[in-house]
């Protein structure tokens, strides 16, 4: 084995790509530009809104997927669920739903 002679740590955040929210299955999925740790995710940091200002930041999670992934999986608690459900204008079609993420969300 050969010690490293110049090492570089990663500075670089990843950045969120894409969500898809089931409303069915009650699931939750980010896309990140990079690996990430699932167990660093700050669910609060997250919230739903839509074009007319109607919003939701999410309160915990019943579970995240477990591995390492530049995909996350979100099991939404019920209380979230049906209060998004509740919302009848947040989360109705793909062009006016909208996830509001703020910065640290997640490390890699």
């Amino acid at each position: 084995a050969a010690l490293v002679t110049t090492y570089t740590a990663d500075s670089v955040a990843p950045v969120t790509r894409s969500f898809a929210l089931n409303l069915t299955s009650g699931t939750l999925a980010l896309s990140f530009s990079e690996t990430v740790v699932p167990a660093t995710l700050n669910v609060s940091a997250l919230t739903l809104s839509n074009q007319a200002g109607e919003s939701y930041r999410l309160t915990g999670t019943r579970q995240v997927s477990s591995h390492a992934s530049a995909t996350v999986v979100i099991s939404l608690t019920t209380a979230d669920l049906n209060a998004v459900k509740a919302l009848r204008q947040l989360a109705t079609s793909q062009n006016s739903s909208y996830l509001v993420i703020d910065p640290g969300v997640i490390q890699d």
